[in-house]
């Protein structure tokens, strides 16, 4: 942005200036500061538990409301995949606005394996695969994932790789405008078919930073579906870091209230010097 020459600067000048560089200094500070809208990846939040489903399924994430940063940036995802070969199992992330049909509430759903223990330690368990029912009691009527703003496939055609054990997804160097309220991020694994295989997304709970329910949604031959455990536990919210700055309009206000600054000071300054010239004279 140009700012208005000035000529002949006094120590007043030199103040209004470095106010003005200030203001701008921290607009630009801001342009680039990325920060975390979303996160469900505490230790003390793990589940050891993972789900995984034949159809593309997720969570529905609620953004921090005290933030303003809406330009997402990065995305960090959590699974767990236990394979019998490498190089052709893959997985496929999605984003939606939950802006689609009101959602049925069925039964049926993902898979729950058993994870290694805590982050921190403990008894590593062999991942034992057993099918719950899932539920609700009473229905619920919510906006189903609609608008799709991103795919994987776009970036990563055919799918990314994954591998064995508990690994982490970053897709970085993004430049997505979200909804304020929230998204709904999927996932889709393509296994090589062997029955001893498994992948799914790591269950962690409750989310440090943003909010989100105990349900999830799937994508079956109908449509989209809700779905929970009759019990409440577990709470299907998935491992997901989401990393956001904030829109240009926010930076150009910014960098538009330090120009008023400017304005108004260097007014009042002339103001001051042609009363002062007035009364000289």
């Amino acid at each position: 942005m140009l700012l208005p020459r000035i000529e002949q600067m006094d120590g007043k000048e030199n103040f209004v200036k470095a106010i003005v560089a200030v203001g701008l200094c921290l607009s630009a500070n801001i342009a680039f500061a990325q920060v975390i809208i979303y996160d469900n990846t505490a230790a003390a939040s793990y589940q050891t538990k993972f789900a995984s489903s034949g159809n593309e399924f997720g969570d529905e994430l609620k953004f921090d409301l005290g933030t303003t940063q809406r330009i997402l940036t990065q995305i960090q995802i959590e699974y767990f995949a236990n394979l019998t070969t490498l190089g052709d199992d893959f997985v496929r992330f999605r984003l939606y606005i939950n802006d689609g049909a009101n959602g049925s509430s069925l039964s049926g759903g993902a898979t729950i394996g058993t994870m290694p223990g805590p982050i921190s330690g403990g008894t590593r368990q062999i991942p034992n695969l057993a099918t719950t029912a899932q539920s609700f009691s009473p229905s619920v009527s919510r906006l189903a994932p609609g608008t799709l703003i991103y795919d994987s496939d776009a970036d990563a055609p055919g799918g990314i790789p994954i591998f064995n054990g508990h690994q982490t997804t970053s897709i970085s160097s993004m430049q997505i405008v979200l909804p304020s309220d929230g998204v709904t991020l999927t996932a889709q694994f393509s296994l090589s078919g062997s029955l001893s295989e498994s992948a799914g997304l790591v269950v962690y709970s409750p989310p440090t930073t943003g909010s989100s329910t105990d349900d999830y949604w799937q994508k079956d031959i109908g449509g989209w579906t809700l779905y929970r455990d009759p019990s409440g536990s577990p709470q299907y919210n998935f491992g997901v870091r989401v990393v956001a700055v904030p829109e240009p309009e926010s930076v150009a206000t910014l960098s538009a209230v330090a120009l008023l600054l400017y304005i108004a000071l260097r007014r009042c300054r002339l103001s001051a010097l042609n009363a002062l010239r007035h009364s000289i004279s």
